[in-house]
């Protein structure tokens, strides 16, 4: 396998025969677009793109409206909106929301879920290193694995870290 260091999520993963980033879905082949203002623009992730969480997998479908659909191995979680819920296994097991947990459902596996966001957009995945620290706005947070701290802020902002 050769590893490659991606342009998008700036981390190393083993390509293979990849079309696209295992980390972040970025495509392999394509250009590094910047705004006018100078930020990167990453490209759209592909339909049927694969990604690996950890030990967590995750397929990207659609371009209008995409589903990530993420198999959970037995042990490992996620959490999301519970508006953002398409399916989920009969042996997946969903915890629904609790007071002061920032209105999250959980999935734990083994087993499959699907979610999506009810709009016309596109999915961007966010691979988080150890330590670092996101702000998401509310109402454009999909999910997240259980690898990842949530902390929710009356803001209307998602704070999101990686563990370690």
């Amino acid at each position: 396998m050769t590893s490659r260091l991606c342009q998008y999520c700036r981390q190393a993963s083993d390509l293979g025969q990849a079309v696209s980033c295992p980390r972040c879905g970025a495509p392999i082949d394509v250009r590094l677009k910047a705004s006018e203002s100078g930020w990167m623009e990453q490209p759209m992730i592909p339909s049927m793109t694969r990604l690996s969480c950890g030990k967590i997998n995750c397929q990207i479908a659609g371009s209008y409206v995409p589903v990530a659909e993420f198999g959970l191995p037995a042990g490992e979680w996620m959490y999301f909106s519970p508006q953002v819920l398409l399916w989920a296994d009969a042996v997946t097991t969903l915890t629904p929301p609790s007071q002061g947990g920032g209105g999250m459902m959980q999935a734990c596996g083994p087993g499959h879920v699907g979610v999506s966001e009810n709009r016309l957009g596109e999915i961007i995945a966010v691979p988080l290193q150890r330590r670092r620290t996101i702000w998401v706005r509310q109402g454009r947070f999909l999910c997240a694995t259980g690898s990842v701290h949530y902390r929710w802020k009356p803001s209307y902002v998602h704070y999101l870290q990686g563990r370690g």
